[in-house]
């Protein structure tokens, strides 16, 4: 049996430290908010062929007037797109600016090749002849056809461009936003630390029933900061941006977080009915006897996780991410802060 009671000073300074590392650097260094709260437009772009240069991206859409224009690397072929809040006509100026500013300057100078018009029937087939014009019911695709012949050069290539995703949000509806996930992750916590209260009730002694609450909202608090520290770092280092995405992973944490939680202290509860033996040395048996289902019920989430972060779409990543950082803090934090704390707070009050 491991004597996780008796060493929990250790485990107080550790992860304690690794806690107030993390709120320390929420709070200096801050968060770096996406469009969902700051307000303003994002347009994820990929070509077709190579990724031109972010400097030639902007010169083609610096005559919209768009103000400042943020422009990150997605992929191996595309660009995450910031500006400020646009309107639907200005979205499509600009998809409009970089379809047509990166197809190729000349055709090869010999040779026909089979093309398929982009805007037109996908079905028909046209021979473009040295120099030709392409129209399809008067309209010119000279400019959006794409070569379907595998020996053309690379340089003759057009580089037609997709659109993965566009949102554009009002700064006032931003600032809304932001405060609503305050106060969802806030009345999260109070729902769980009153629900906790209740529940057990009926385990008053030798410990009262709210400081089972209290030591849950206090752990919790230590489970949400290690996804905050994390994606202060990458923010500040990566680029990173918190959405409303990152909200609803982090009050996913908080339920998977609290149910590990409730089987340690339902454990501890039964226990209290069928042993006679000292409170600490209770707990710390009732915490091994959860040892192993608490493992083993985080690392087979985590894996599954891991497999969706590494094999799953770009766009839910960072939920991803989240997730797998606050599950394993709410894990250890079960094991080694939630249980140690009940103990620590019946040796205080036995003292007084």
């Amino acid at each position: 049996m491991i004597n996780i009671i008796g060493t929990r000073k250790y485990y107080y300074v550790i992860f304690g430290a690794i806690s107030l590392a993390c709120w320390v650097l929420f709070f200096t260094v801050g968060l770096r908010y996406g469009i969902d709260f700051t307000g303003g437009a994002l347009m994820e772009v990929e070509f077709s062929a190579a990724r031109p240069d972010s400097v030639s991206l902007v010169s083609r859409l610096e005559s919209l007037n768009l103000g400042k224009i943020d422009i990150q690397p997605a992929g191996e072929k595309g660009y995450i797109i910031r500006t400020k809040e646009i309107s639907e006509d200005t979205h499509q100026k600009i998809l409009r600016q970089l379809r047509e500013g990166f197809a190729p300057a000349a055709l090869p100078s010999s040779g026909g090749f089979s093309i398929t018009p982009s805007g037109g029937d996908p079905n028909a087939k046209v021979e473009l002849a040295p120099g030709a014009k392409v129209e399809i019911d008067g309209q010119d695709f000279s400019s959006q056809v794409a070569l379907d012949s595998s020996g053309v050069p690379e340089e003759y290539k057009l580089n037609q461009l997709s659109e993965k995703r566009f949102s554009s949000i009002g700064p006032v509806i931003g600032d809304e936003l932001r405060t609503r996930s305050f106060y969802a992750i806030l009345l999260g916590l109070v729902g769980i630390g009153c629900y906790i209260t209740f529940a057990f009730r009926k385990a008053s002694w030798p410990v009262a029933s709210w400081k089972y609450g209290a030591i849950s909202l206090v752990t919790l608090l230590h489970d949400l900061s290690l996804p905050l520290g994390l994606y202060v770092i990458m923010g500040h280092y990566y680029g990173l941006e918190v959405s409303t995405t990152i909200v609803a992973a982090m009050l996913t944490v908080l339920g998977f977080s609290i149910h590990d939680k409730i089987v340690v202290f339902d454990r501890v509860r039964e226990n209290l009915s069928k042993m006679k033996t000292p409170f600490p040395e209770l707990v710390n048996f009732s915490v091994n006897e959860t040892l192993m289902r608490s493992i083993n019920t985080s690392l087979t989430t985590v894996l599954v996780l891991l497999s969706v972060y590494f094999l799953g779409g770009e766009s839910i990543r960072d939920f991803v991410l989240a997730l797998i950082v606050g599950i394993v803090a709410g894990t250890y934090s079960s094991i080694f802060l939630a249980s140690p704390l009940l103990v620590t707070w019946y040796l205080h009050d036995s003292k007084n």
